[in-house]
């Protein structure tokens, strides 16, 4: 298995975060425990390559609400699947906000582990790339999160 832990800042206050992370997921069609369908798109940029290429799979999500004891931090578990099968990996982890230093931000994290398809092949294919389009991947999901959760709170301050 090949662990993955990404974060993003997100201006939000972490009391509002996720009330407004609820509202994202479902103005885009999850609700908690309903399996969507989510395309996670890498550009060639995104892993410091030139050119306009792009490297996209449609994939199956599933998001369910996690009890936190300590009450530290709002998690949801996350997995997902590429639709249709097929030699891509499977992810399964959480996604925390918890608070940040300042009032006004929080923290919005994707923690959780992957195994490369394809046995031998798969582990050296992620050694080489598979690994930082994994990276990239999840980096953009949170901006996308990020950006849907102040979306959400500029639309809250405008009513």
């Amino acid at each position: 298995m090949t662990q993955l832990n990404e974060r993003a800042y997100v201006q939000a206050p972490y009391g509002r975060a996720p009330q407004y992370l609820k509202a994202y997921l479902e103005r885009n069609g999850w609700h908690l425990g309903t399996p969507a369908s989510l395309s996670l798109r890498v550009e060639a940029r995104d892993l410091g390559l030139p050119g306009d290429m792009s490297v996209a799979r449609d994939v199956t999500a599933k998001v369910n609400a996690v009890d936190d004891p300590t009450h530290l931090t709002t998690p949801l578990s996350v997995e997902w699947s590429p639709a249709g099968g097929g030699p891509f990996p499977t992810f399964h982890g959480t996604l925390t906000i918890s608070e940040d230093e300042d009032y006004g931000s929080c923290v919005l994290t994707l923690s959780g582990e992957y195994e490369p398809p394809l046995g031998v092949v798969g582990k050296g294919f992620d050694a080489v790339i598979g690994r930082r389009i994994a990276v990239a991947t999840a980096r953009r999901l949170l901006e996308e999160i990020r950006d849907g959760i102040e979306a959400e709170q500029t639309a809250e301050q405008l009513k």
